[in-house]
């Protein structure tokens, strides 16, 4: 941003007088408490319900707007000859991808250092915004040389064709709007995920901005009483215009190398609350899965769907809308959809998923295209054998006909009774044996890291396999103490992937002592593969061999046995802790002992907890005025100090005003938390 655009203004804060002389004084002081605003304060969580928005993107593997109130244009890709000195507005390349915090849609771009700047997308809503708004943007930026507290401004939403820098941006770390240049208190860093909220009232001309770091709290920045309608969004037709990560001027200095979009949504015509937005940016879970791979008619299939985002662990899958192909079923407690297809065609289908709290996702769409099985072609009547030419020099025999492809082998397992390469009682814990057509193979398998390994890596023959079992949150299980063997759990996943077989092929993964079928994973044209296979919920506990048997380039049949550890799988247990903290008469602030009694709670159960109740009250008085503030704001004030020691969770606070009890033992607040070990 220029500097002779930049204009400087003054937030001022709003601060509570002294301590109120009387006790009238003091009740009237307390109730106002809660419509006291502070720049950077941190704000209570609340179980507000939000309006649905105007418009809404998940970025879940497409970029469409599921609410349907606007189209999204991404920034072209750069040009492969060098640009003239305006080319602000092109990126390297896009896609999809999904972690922790949800499904994404991530960018690179060329950076600030170079003539061609950068820009994530554009947003043409179908109506106005509107001088009375909230949008929500959750993001993170990458790829730039420098920490975010080096760079004096980088866009994040530009209002297009309004005035040449309107918008937001992050500056020196911070969320900063302009005109004119108001600036947050958080410092943010590169690649952190985090939520940018925006709101304005045009009755009151009051516009907020707010912040939240993933995992973290609900922060207002600042506010600013926008008179002069500089933050209002550009219209455009019969709508608006917004860009995202670019700027619509030529200023080299407001670029961004990239980064990751987890969801856009506006409001139009309305001005979220504290506890409207606090309530919508709670990360909700999502199917992270986008495709399938195709089945066949009469061939058993098995493919395990993802999730991520929420609170796992995940349950309660359940196809939404349409139907599966038939023979197919979707487990409800794992997430996999199994079976033999009966009939060819594809089907399209969508599905949803709980987490724990429980919050439903949104729907995914998939489709499943079901191949009828091939069969031999009927032999053709021999044609009448023709005349035969005159033989000439000149002539040459016509050339033979091509020789059919061979037929592939079976896939079948390999046990003792068909090798006795094969141990009888099946491959030794952290051992491996490689068959390439029943012959033994020089085969090498070693852990995916030298320290903490998650996972194994076999190497041989031309080929490469990574193995690693997954918990209910996707995280590796590891590998076992006693022989590094591959460690499992029952009705869990194993991840595999590979490279070096044989294109559009099948590898088909068995689990021993009794060979079982546990499914497959398809091969793309180039010979790689990556999938995951349910481990069954009844499989014994203990060691087992482990079989994946698909074919070489050279169509021969390579089986790898690996000897493996399957441990039960253990339930979370839910468990209650409570505590009850007290306050000084006609107060709201927490004591030293109160914050000690919070400390306690939270100890060990931070990150564990699921919903926490807190439930505040005042001793019992002739005056019944102030109850209902005084014993939420208590409530308000516990909720605050929990999520600053890390509380996750649900938090539900509650203002029940007088309690039963009388004198100190009525001023207090009752604090309940769910959480799992």
């Amino acid at each position: 941003m220029s500097a002779h655009r930049i204009r400087s203004a003054r937030v001022h804060t709003k601060k509570i007088s002294g301590r109120a002389r009387g006790a009238a004084a003091a009740l009237l002081a307390l109730a106002m408490i809660g419509a006291a605003v502070v720049s950077g304060g941190l704000l209570p969580t609340s179980d507000a319900t939000t309006p649905n928005p105007s418009v809404d993107y998940q970025f879940n593997g497409n970029l469409n707007d599921s609410a349907s109130g606007s189209a999204l244009t991404v920034t072209p890709t750069c040009p492969g000859t060098v640009p003239d000195a305006v080319d602000n507005q092109c990126i390297l390349s896009s896609g999809f991808g999904s972690d922790a915090n949800g499904p994404y849609w991530t960018w690179t771009a060329p950076g600030r250092d170079v003539s061609r700047r950068g820009g994530g997308f554009t947003v043409l809503t179908n109506s106005p915004i509107g001088s009375t708004y909230t949008i929500m943007l959750k993001f993170s930026f990458s790829g730039n040389t420098s920490p975010l507290t080096s760079y004096s401004y980088l866009k994040v939403i530009d209002y297009l064709n309004k005035v040449d820098d309107s918008g937001f941006y992050l500056r020196y770390g911070k969320f900063n709007s302009y005109p004119p240049s108001n600036t947050g208190t958080t410092v943010y860093a590169q690649d952190q995920v985090l939520d940018l909220i925006i709101t304005r009232d045009d009755a009151t001309k009051a516009f907020k901005v707010y912040s939240k770091a993933a995992g973290g709290s609900l922060l207002l920045e600042y506010t600013y009483s926008d008179t002069s309608n500089n933050l209002v969004p550009f219209a455009s037709g019969s709508g608006s215009l917004l860009g995202f990560f670019f700027d619509d001027n030529y200023t080299s200095r407001e670029a961004t190398a990239g980064g990751k979009v987890y969801r856009l949504r506006t409001w139009a015509g309305t001005a979220l609350s504290q506890s409207e937005v606090d309530g919508a940016t709670v990360v909700g879970p999502s199917v992270s899965t986008s495709s399938l791979p195709n089945a066949t008619v009469g061939s058993s299939y098995s493919q395990t769907l993802a999730a991520s985002g929420g609170t796992s662990p995940y349950s309660n899958w359940q196809v939404s809308s349409g139907t599966l192909p038939s023979g197919l079923t979707l487990s409800s407690s794992t997430g996999v959809i199994s079976g033999t297809p009966t009939t060819a065609g594809t089907s399209t289908f969508s599905v949803t998923v709980d987490d724990s709290i429980p919050t439903t996702s949104a729907a995914q769409s998939l489709s499943l295209t079901v191949a009828a099985a091939s069969a031999p072609a009927p032999a053709a009547p021999a044609p009448a054998a023709p005349a035969p030419e005159p033989v000439t020099e000149e002539s040459t025999p016509p050339p033979p006909p091509p020789a059919p492809a061979p037929t592939l082998p079976t896939l079948d397992p390999i046990a003792n009774q068909q090798n006795g390469n094969v141990p009888q009682a099946g491959v030794p814990s952290g051992s491996s044996l490689l068959l390439v057509n029943g012959v033994p193979s020089a085969v090498t398998v070693a852990p995916n890291a030298p320290a903490s390994p998650t996972g194994l890596v076999v190497t041989g023959d031309g080929f490469t396999m990574r193995l690693a079992g997954l918990d209910s949150q996707g995280r590796p299980l590891g590998l076992s103490s006693d022989g590094g063997a591959l460690v499992l759990h029952q009705d869990r996943v194993a991840q595999v992937d590979g490279t070096g077989f044989l294109p559009n092929s099948e590898v088909r993964l068995f689990v021993f002592s009794t060979p079982r079928y546990i499914g497959s994973v398809t091969t793309d044209a180039s010979g790689n593969f990556s999938g995951q296979v349910q481990i069954p919920m009844d499989l014994e506990v203990g060691r087992h061999t482990l079989q994946a048997n698909g074919y070489t380039p050279d169509r021969k049949v390579r089986s790898l046995s690996l000897g493996v550890q399957v441990q039960k799988l253990r339930a979370p247990r839910v468990r209650n802790a409570s505590a009850t903290v007290t306050f000084d008469a006609l107060s709201a602030q927490l004591s030293k002992v109160a914050r000690a009694q919070l400390k306690a709670l939270a100890a060990g159960r931070k990150a564990k907890a699921r919903v926490t109740q807190i439930e505040g009250f005042v001793q019992p008085a002739g005056l019944t005025v102030n109850d209902q503030a005084l014993s939420k704001e208590r409530a308000r004030n516990v909720a605050r100090y929990l999520r600053s020691l890390g509380v996750r969770g649900k938090i539900v606070v509650k203002g029940s005003g007088q309690a039963r009890e009388t004198g100190a033992a009525g001023r207090k607040v009752v604090i309940s938390m769910r959480y799992v070990s």
